[in-house]
């Protein structure tokens, strides 16, 4: 009987503390996106290839969104290109967003890939334009690693010369 009664008392607070968790989180509801803004060639050595990136964050949700770290990988025309991280702190306002520099880097290997990969046309030309996918993950102290992953397209030219997209 007793143990009866301590459960009737424990189970309402438990429930309690479930409904205030999940009030707190209820403000955000979507996950914040994450997309390429610009991408530029920093620096190339026989085995590391460095590129600066402006990584734009938006956050669709009705609260500000504190981001204290970013993770990432850029793939290119279907292959793995670099790596990146960043513990610059941003926060993102509420139906808003936000830029971060971010730095990656590459091994001689994924850099060989990319080229021998490039297919001229007919004219001899390169595309203008190759796809990428960014994928990784947002770090917020509230609400730990929030996955995302962005598909789109870059210039060529970026890759080539070092200019901005």
């Amino acid at each position: 009987m007793r143990r009866f009664h301590r459960l009737a008392v424990m189970l309402p607070v438990l429930s309690l503390l479930l409904l205030a968790g999940c009030a707190a989180l209820m403000g955000y509801a979507h996950k914040p996106e994450v997309s390429l803004s610009s991408l530029q060639v920093e620096g190339i050595t026989l085995f590391e290839q460095r590129f600066r990136l402006l990584l734009r964050v938006r956050n669709p949700n009705d609260r500000d969104l504190a981001v204290d770290g970013l993770e990432f990988t850029l793939d290119l025309n279907g292959e793995p290109l670099a790596r990146g991280l960043s513990a610059e702190a941003v926060t993102v306002p509420r139906l808003g967003e936000a830029t971060v520099t971010v730095f990656a880097t590459s091994d001689l290997n994924g850099w060989l890939k990319q080229f021998r990969k490039l297919k001229r046309d007919g004219d001899g030309n390169l595309p203008e334009r190759l796809p990428y996918r960014l994928k990784g993950t947002v770090s917020s102290g509230s609400l730990g690693r929030i996955p995302f992953t962005q598909d789109g397209e870059v210039p060529v030219a970026a890759l080539l010369n070092g200019t901005k997209r």
